[in-house]
């Protein structure tokens, strides 16, 4: 088998880099280089190798902030809760308004059942909430 066979079976079948085919067959890596690149098929590997290449940089980076995390103490699940948390905080507060009821509803959906009879949601009976909460929220479709 000539060099340039042996060269474009080890980068396209096998997955060698250039410069380990180099190694390998003792010829300069601008040879190898020069036989790739002339090669139909090239580009398809480059672009295939490409997305391989990203997407293991990508878990790379994923596992390198769960050990940074983990070293610094950092419970992971927990900072997610926080956050969900926090986000909940917003949206309930609302800014300056007050909370609709349909809002609040939506929000906490296990706590309200509907009424079919009065089309509307009532609050669970055993579920003690504040007097802020909405005992029973009128339902009509836009």
């Amino acid at each position: 088998m000539k060099n340039k066979e042996k060269i474009e079976e080890l980068y396209f079948k096998n997955g060698y880099s250039q410069k380990a085919i180099a190694d390998e067959l003792g010829v300069s890596s601008q040879y190898v280089n020069k036989v790739i690149v002339n090669n139909e098929n090239y580009l398809l590997e480059k672009n295939k190798r490409k997305e391989l290449n990203s997407e293991k940089h990508k878990q790379n980076t994923i596992d390198y902030i769960y050990r940074k995390r983990a070293s610094a103490g950092i419970d992971v699940v927990y900072e997610q809760v926080k956050s969900l948390h926090k986000q909940d905080v917003q949206v309930l507060s609302g800014g300056k308004r007050p909370i609709s009821d349909r809002a609040y509803r939506d929000w906490n959906k296990s706590a309200f059942k509907y009424n079919e009879k009065t089309k509307s949601y009532n609050l669970e009976k055993g579920i003690s909430a504040g007097v802020d909460v909405p005992k029973r929220i009128k339902w009509t479709t836009f």
